[in-house]
């Protein structure tokens, strides 16, 4: 077996940023007092909603295993993974919009 070293470097690399980054994130939000009850409750609710999205997957991979279709655990793993924290952070930048702007936003009825 073959190591791939910049796919190493990559995954690791990526944990290391997205750390670094959620890190400076906080401090910088901890001095703009950013951190306050409205931030927690909206982030914990769209952990929440997230969950929902995240199952709503997993039973489209399991209808895919039903068809037959081949699937491979890392691939399964990580869209799984991508689908919980993009939906997170898609639902909580809309939930911060919702809860900090006079007008909330709206769906279209497209």
């Amino acid at each position: 077996m073959e190591i791939n070293i910049w796919g190493m470097i990559g995954l690791y690399g990526g944990v290391i940023g997205g750390l670094l980054g959620w890190w400076f994130g906080r401090q910088k939000a901890r001095k703009k007092r950013g951190l306050d009850e409205l931030y927690y409750h909206i982030w914990q609710k769209a952990r929440s909603y997230s969950w929902y999205v995240t199952l709503g997957a997993l039973y489209v991979f399991f209808t895919l295993l039903n068809f037959g279709i081949e699937l491979s655990t890392a691939m399964v793993l990580g869209i799984l993974l991508l689908t919980h924290v993009a939906s997170w952070g898609i639902i909580g930048i809309i939930l911060t919009i919702n809860m900090s702007s006079a007008a909330p936003l709206q769906p279209s009825r497209v």
